[in-house]
């Protein structure tokens, strides 16, 4: 349950982000660009970011603390940029080439922020539920 919740706090705020920065960072001046954006960002934090936050969940269960948090954030972070990695591989994409063309800032900041966005609303559902097993 608290992956759903997570899930759906990262989209709301991920969308709106990267479309920010896929607008050459200005707002978008009709609600089309975040639609489409939409199209492409939910089901991929659906399909790609829940399962990478409950494996993150699964190799930190015997560490706790400091090192759990630390651990966690660099999971979801390295797996943010694998994805741009993959990205980079499927569609002949230039890791490589300096943040000018905007799908480059589509990708590799949106897969970095929206990840480290998920990791951040899933340590804080996680302090703020600690104590209820409602939400795991």
């Amino acid at each position: 349950m608290r992956k759903l919740l997570v899930f759906f706090f990262t989209s709301i705020v991920s969308v709106p982000t990267i479309a920010y920065l896929f607008n050459d960072y200005s707002l978008p001046a009709n609600l089309g660009l975040l639609g489409f954006i939409s199209l492409y960002v939910i089901p991929l934090i659906l399909l790609y970011g829940v399962p990478i936050s409950i494996f993150s969940d699964k190799v930190t269960l015997k560490i706790s603390g400091f090192i759990r948090f630390v651990c966690a954030f660099f999971i979801h972070l390295f797996f943010g940029f694998v994805f741009a990695c993959l990205f980079a591989l499927i569609t002949d994409f230039s890791l490589l080439t300096p943040l000018n063309d905007p799908i480059d800032r589509f990708i590799l900041l949106g897969a970095s922020g929206t990840s480290i966005v998920f990791w951040l609303i899933d340590e804080l559902l996680r302090y703020r539920y600690k104590k209820k097993d409602l939400l795991y």
